[in-house]
C-alpha cells in the first residue's frame, strides 16, 4: 500500500510544474487559477498560423505548447520562439482543449475520436471512440498508480477510459450533450450536462447526488472547498452546496446566457456573458463588485493570475483587467472572434482566436 502511494505520488510530481499548464482550467477541479503574474502591458513574443479557427485552450509541460485546430491537426511548437516541432493530422476538427498527463496528451475531435498522442512524436499510442464529437476538454483522477480518463461526449455519455489501453471503464448516460470539462473533487466526478442537471458521480460512476439548474448548462464547473460555481443559457450563474445539494446564491442577467467558466478567487468570482459584460461578483453572496463592458459577447474563460484576470471576446481583443476592481489595463487588438480561454505559464499568456492564429504575449 505505501509503495503504491509513493508511485502515485511520484506521478503526479512528475507531472507537474511550476512552469507547467496542463489542463483546460489549470487543475482537476477547474480552478482558473494562474501561479505567478503577468505584465499589465505584455508585449506580443511570436505568433503561429494554423489553417483553421483555435477555440480550445492551449495547454504547456516542460518547455513545449500543445493545442488542437479546426483545421483537423494537433500542435506541438517550442514555447521559448513558436518554432513547431510536430503537427499531427487527424480525422475531424479539433475545438477540444487538451489534456497533458505524464508524456502523454489527451485530446478529442469532432468525429467522436478521443486519442492518446505521444508528446514528443505526435504518435497516437491509442484512440477511444465515441458516438458524437468531443467539444470540452479531457480531466483524470488516480485509481492507485494507474490514472482514468473522465470525458464527457455529445452522444449524452460521459465516460471512463483506462488511461493505459484506451479502453471504456465505464459510462453515465445522462438526457442531453455534456459540452463541458468534468471537475474532479475528492473522490467525486461533478459536471454539468444540456439537460439542466449538475451531476456529482462517485468513481464507479454511480451517481451520488444530482441539482437541477432549470436550463442547459454549456460551461465548466469551477469547485473549491465543496462548493461548485457554473453558469446556464438561462442567464443566471450559481454557487452551489455540494455537499447538502443546494444553490446557495443565483446571479441572473436579463436576457444573455452564461457559456463561460469561472475563475475562482480568494474573495471574487469572474465569469463573462453573452451580454458582452464580465463581471466580478463576491464569492459568498454573488453580489455584484463589477463588471466591464466589451463590445461582443465573452464566452472566454477568464484566468485569473495575482492581480490580474485575462479573457477574450468575441470583439476581437484580448484584455487584461485588476481582477478586484475591473479596471482596465490592457488590451490587444487581434479582430477576429476569441472564443477560446487563455493559459498563462511562466509570465506568457496564450491564446488563440478565429483568425486561426495562436498568440503568445510575455
Amino acid at each position: 500500500m505505501v509503495k503504491k502511494y509513493f508511485i502515485t505520488i511520484l506521478f503526479f510530481a512528475a507531472s507537474l510544474s511550476a512552469a507547467d499548464w496542463l489542463s483546460f482550467r489549470g487543475a482537476p477541479n477547474n480552478p482558473g487559477i494562474a501561479d505567478g503574474s503577468i505584465s499589465a502591458t505584455p508585449t506580443l513574443k511570436w505568433k503561429f498560423k494554423t489553417e483553421g479557427n483555435i477555440k480550445g485552450t492551449a495547454v504547456v509541460s516542460k518547455g513545449f505548447v500543445y493545442f488542437g485546430s479546426e483545421d483537423e491537426k494537433v500542435y506541438c511548437l517550442k514555447l521559448e520562439n513558436g518554432e513547431k516541432v510536430w503537427e499531427k493530422k487527424v480525422e475531424d476538427i479539433v475545438e477540444a482543449s487538451p489534456l497533458i498527463i505524464g508524456d502523454s496528451i489527451i485530446i478529442g475531435t469532432g468525429s467522436g475520436h478521443l486519442h492518446r498522442i505521444n508528446c514528443k512524436t505526435g504518435d497516437i499510442i491509442w484512440t477511444f471512440m465515441a458516438e458524437d464529437r468531443f467539444a470540452g476538454a479531457a480531466n483524470y483522477y488516480m485509481d492507485g498508480d494507474k490514472p482514468v480518463i473522465i470525458a464527457g461526449n455529445y452522444d449524452n455519455f460521459i465516460y471512463a477510459i483506462n488511461f493505459e489501453d484506451g479502453k471504456k471503464v465505464w459510462a453515465f448516460e445522462t438526457e442531453n450533450y455534456v459540452n463541458g470539462t468534468p471537475a474532479i473533487y475528492k473522490d467525486k466526478i461533478i459536471f454539468g450536462g444540456c439537460d439542466n442537471m449538475i451531476y456529482m458521480l462517485n468513481r464507479k460512476g454511480k451517481l451520488t447526488g444530482e441539482v437541477d439548474l432549470g436550463s442547459y448548462i454549456a460551461g465548466t464547473v469551477g469547485i473549491e472547498n465543496g462548493f461548485a460555481y457554473i453558469g446556464h443559457y438561462d442567464n443566471r450563474y450559481f454557487k452551489i452546496d455540494l455537499e447538502v445539494k443546494k444553490i446557495l446564491w443565483n446571479f441572473k442577467r436579463a436576457n444573455f446566457p452564461f457559456f463561460s467558466s469561472p475563475a475562482i478567487g480568494e474573495n471574487i468570482i469572474i465569469f463573462g456573458s453573452r451580454d458582452k459584460r464580465v463581471y466580478g461578483v463576491k464569492k459568498d453572496t454573488g453580489e455584484k463588485i463589477w463588471d466591464f463592458k466589451t463590445r461582443g459577447k465573452v464566452d472566454s474563460s477568464p484566468l485569473i493570475c495575482g492581480d490580474k484576470t485575462t479573457f477574450g471576446s468575441y470583439d476581437g481583443r484580448l484584455y487584461i483587467l485588476e481582477r478586484d476592481t475591473g479596471k482596465e489595463l490592457w488590451k490587444y487588438e487581434i479582430g477576429k472572434p476569441i472564443i477560446a480561454a487563455p493559459s498563462i505559464v511562466d509570465g506568457h499568456i496564450l491564446i488563440g482566436a478565429s483568425d486561426n492564429i495562436l498568440y503568445v504575449f510575455k
